[in-house]
């Protein structure tokens, strides 16, 4: 999916995300691949980074505490 960061009319950023899921010997793998042109300087590349880290980690912990079927 494609995503537009942008405020008051202003494009701060544009990224590409690729989410890949396969099948692995503990369940399922998950590979996420985000391409982002920042336009607003390093620190809005350090934001992105931060709050995926962040979704992919609650999404771990959500997982590993829903029993499997």
């Amino acid at each position: 999916y494609s995503e537009t960061l942008e405020t008051e009319g202003r494009i701060l950023a544009v990224s590409l995300n690729t989410m890949e899921l396969e099948p692995s010997a503990d369940g399922v793998t998950l590979r996420l691949t985000i391409q982002l042109a920042a336009l607003a300087g390093e620190e809005l590349v350090k934001g992105y980074e931060s709050g995926n880290r962040t979704a992919l980690d609650g999404l771990a912990l959500h997982l590993s505490a829903t029993p499997r079927t």
